[in-house]
């Protein structure tokens, strides 16, 4: 069975049961904190995901898919019915709805220490699980972080938002930088913040997920409702930009805020009236603007008045060399850093622009051509030639294989991954992506010496490209160490002259060792990689 539509039904579908789950929770009786609100934190919501999880593949008939039925699948030891991944096949993708809930009481009802505050939300998660199935038959299953919902085979990932823990952990960083002293958690400075306050990684997390997140997705949702062509557009961005291998780079909140950008800020032109236009109009943005000298400020309901917009520009010019390669500014992201998270480094920018010039031409040279001959994913295809390493992986073990761009490679796997009903399921194996998870330990590992490109949308193969530092040789040092070996003392170091006695000989010298690398990358992916090919230096 292979997937066509636009996803518009399936996502009516989630959103239908998000309302129900809210209903339920917003009416809860007997809790310790009556729950006010319940937002959407994820691209669902704002109409933009290119796949929501069809219900037939998902699981058969939503909870009735029989373990002996799910070829990827096996009963956990610890719940009764909650499935765990097996190892010779990885489940389908089942997609995971992020939600944020926000409770009643000010921070008079809550502990004064962040840690204290992470157990009464465990303490609330597990309390609302019982809940939820003693009352409503509604599986639910708490962890300390989050509480996921199982609901007519959706899952949905809910957690608590208090803006009281933020100022606590914004305090504490103040408190430790005063007194000059370390935290278990390195206290860092955004990049892109670089005179903002200093934060630490669970702060920035928790801002992001809590706080950043929702915002945007209510900007994005009445950019959506003010543009009836922005939720197709956005989808082909996204579907382009994770062919051209670049979806580690390039998340979700940046393309959307990018195809936002053509259509609230059309210029001289009027915004695009379909999907295609909007895709044009995105490459072209992606291509032109000047990304080295100036942001991209995403004005959306014409929040920033003209003296903000001046401050902004004035605030990129001052902090330009500490901040990425790519900067978007919106009425709730002044520094660049919450939504669009981790922008590209300069090298892959410069790619992706030489990918859209290519592809504004294609797309440009198919108007006019009859429908017969139109061939509409030839700028969706991706070129491997530039990529010195290919990391060929086992189809079976891609969480996404049936969301291929080839219909073929779709329908390979589609009889294989469909079950045929039995006991009932409590949840799925929800948000498992083995692909990513190896990624992480690529990039972990190696990249201070790779940049890896993959496509999240049933990718077969990753791309490897060795940076700049793969082919010099270094003195050594601890933070350099990994993946590098030492140099014989009278090898001559190239291109540079060495400060030792004899200009030819270089001393303590390491070299990164890429034999070793390939080694590694076959051994972490054990299972998962078939083969890696050397294209080239």
């Amino acid at each position: 069975m292979a997937f066509v539509g636009t996803g518009e039904e399936e996502t009516g579908k989630i959103l239908s049961t998000f309302e129900f789950l809210a209903r339920h929770l917003r009416s809860m009786e007997g809790l310790s904190l009556d729950i006010v609100s319940v937002q959407g934190a994820c691209s669902l919501f704002r109409h933009t995901e290119l796949f929501p999880a069809p219900a037939g593949l998902r699981c058969k008939g939503a909870k009735s898919l029989s373990v002996a039925a799910a070829p990827g699948m096996k009963t956990a030891n610890w719940r009764s019915g909650v499935l765990l991944p097996a190892a010779l096949r990885c489940p389908p993708w089942t997609d995971v709805y992020d939600v944020v809930c926000h409770l009643e009481g000010g921070s008079a009802s809550w502990p004064d220490d962040v840690d204290a505050i992470a157990r009464v939300k465990a303490s609330f998660y597990l309390q609302l699980s019982a809940m939820l199935e003693q009352k409503h038959s509604i599986t639910a299953v708490p962890t300390p972080q989050y509480l996921y919902i199982s609901v007519n085979g959706f899952v949905f990932r809910m957690s608590i938002a208090h803006a009281y823990e933020l100022t606590l952990l914004e305090r504490k960083t103040e408190e430790t930088q005063s007194i000059g002293m370390a935290t278990p958690e390195t206290t860092t400075a955004t990049t892109a913040a670089a005179n903002a306050v200093a934060t630490t990684p669970r702060y920035t997390e928790l801002q992001r997920h809590t706080v950043a997140l929702p915002l945007h997705t209510g900007h994005m949702h009445s950019v959506g409702q003010q543009f009836p062509a922005f939720s197709m557009a956005c989808r082909l961005a996204k579907r382009w930009v994770a062919c051209q291998l670049l979806s580690r780079y390039f998340n979700d909140e940046t393309v959307e805020l990018l195809v936002a950008r053509v259509f609230v800020h059309p210029g001289a032109f009027k915004p695009p009236g379909c999907g295609v236009s909007g895709l044009l109009r995105f490459l072209s943005l992606l291509v032109n603007f000047n990304w080295s000298g100036q942001p991209l400020i995403v004005n959306i309901a014409s929040e920033l008045n003209n003296e903000s917009l001046d401050q902004l520009a004035a605030s990129f010019q001052s902090r330009r060399e500490h901040l990425p390669s790519m900067v978007i500014f919106t009425p709730s992201d002044h520094n660049s850093c919450w939504t669009t998270h981790k922008p590209p480094p300069p090298l892959v920018l410069r790619r992706a622009q030489m990918l859209a010039q290519q592809a504004i031409g294609v797309l440009e040279g198919q108007i006019g051509v009859p429908a017969p001959s139109l061939d509409q994913q030839i700028c969706f295809r991706p070129s491997y030639d530039d990529y010195h390493v290919l990391i060929h992986l086992r189809v079976h073990q891609l969480p996404h294989r049936y969301q291929s761009l080839s219909a073929a490679q779709a329908l390979e796997v589609d009889a294989d991954d469909m079950g045929s009903g039995g006991p009932v399921l409590q949840l799925p194996v929800a948000g498992f992506d083995p692909v990513n998870l190896y990624l992480d330990q690529l990039e972990a590992a190696y990249g201070h010496v790779a940049l890896f490109f993959y496509d999240r949308y049933g990718g077969r193969t990753i791309g490897v490209v060795w940076t700049g530092k793969s082919a010099e040789q270094l003195t050594f040092k601890i933070s350099t160490a990994n993946g590098f070996t030492p140099v014989p003392s009278n090898t001559p170091k190239k291109g540079k002259k060495s400060k030792q006695t004899d200009p030819g000989m270089v001393k303590d010298a390491v070299v990164f060792n890429k034999d070793a690398a390939l080694d590694d990358f076959r051994i972490l992916g054990s299972g998962l990689v078939k083969r890696v090919e050397i294209l080239g230096e």
